[in-house]
């Protein structure tokens, strides 16, 4: 018997079920976001919990959108664009457990343009830099629909929006609502909603926290994520904390600072520390007098709180 390779670093659900590595069904997941029939979904979770690779699994299920070509570099200003083509990810969900699930799940298969977007690599010293990264991001997910550039449904000056993120001519507002306007021109091309699936947004949020551009990146998230929250048309679907998720939507920057500074002072630690029993071993080896340390390190500061 073949053995199979381990999936180590891998988080592309594609590559996962076609690259012959062990892979433990979670395709049961999409029946049951289908169940719950929530229009935005959260999904809090550890790290390492294989998030990413389920939203990337939710991306092949629903997406209808073309295959797109490799991946442009990311300092080309005028890459090389995508040819349409039908929906070809079927194919991948054949022997798992959701093709199994009945024909009311399988018929939203490959039915739904999606909008995938991860900024779990956008970790930048400055904000400029960030803000460069973000952009290239976004310019990266038009290029994949970048067919709509041939649709008449498309005006002539959307036509030109979409250009000039194309080609990283646009100012910071013009990127600000481009997740609004992408998701606009998918809606009237499919005549149907769109699936946007949103991966670690929370990373250069962080990473500006720490490197003195919080509010800059704050105030561009907020409007980038903010306007699509109020209609609540699509999926949604992120991978963040889910205070950290409602306190950027719903109260703004200064409550998601709190929660920031709550998780950097080792409380999500210490909550940590109490749900694991990491003292179980211990006593069960008879020793009674046990302190439980919640630490927290982040580049030579260092946080110690003791738990209760």
């Amino acid at each position: 018997m073949k053995t199979k390779k381990l999936p180590v670093g891998v988080s592309d659900f594609k590559d996962m079920v076609t690259g012959d590595y062990y892979y433990v069904d979670k395709t049961l997941l999409i029946k049951e976001i289908m169940d719950k029939g929530d229009k935005i979904l959260l999904l809090p979770r550890p790290r390492r919990f294989g998030k990413t690779l389920n939203i990337s699994m939710l991306r092949y299920f629903y997406d209808c959108c073309p295959e797109t070509q490799p991946p442009v570099s990311e300092t080309s200003s005028s890459p090389k664009r995508t040819t349409p083509g039908s929906n070809t990810y079927k194919k991948l969900f054949n022997s798992l457990a959701i093709s199994r699930a009945g024909q009311q799940y399988l018929e939203h298969m490959g039915k739904y343009p999606v909008i995938f977007l991860t900024f779990k690599n956008i970790k930048k010293s400055d904000w400029e830099s960030c803000l460069d990264k973000i952009m290239q991001l976004i310019q990266r997910e038009y290029l994949r629909h970048d067919y709509l550039l041939n649709s008449p449904k498309l005006k002539s000056p959307e036509k030109d929006y979409f250009n000039k993120i194309v080609e990283l001519k646009g100012n910071q507002n013009d990127y600000e609502s481009s997740l609004e306007n992408l998701l606009i021109f998918l809606n009237r091309y499919y005549g149907t909603r769109g699936v946007i699936l949103i991966d670690e947004y929370d990373a250069p949020v962080h990473e500006g926290y720490h490197r003195g551009y919080y509010e800059e990146v704050i105030n561009f998230m907020r409007n980038f994520l903010g306007s699509e929250e109020k209609e609540l048309k699509p999926y949604w679907l992120n991978t963040s904390d889910n205070k950290m998720v409602e306190s950027l939507l719903s109260k703004g920057g200064i409550e998601l600072r709190k929660e920031l500074e709550q998780l950097i002072r080792g409380e999500s630690i210490e909550k940590a520390i109490e749900e694991k029993k990491y003292e179980t071993e211990l006593m069960d080896r008879g020793i009674k007098n046990i302190k439980k340390l919640a630490v927290v390190f982040s580049g030579k500061d260092v946080y110690v709180k003791e738990s209760i």
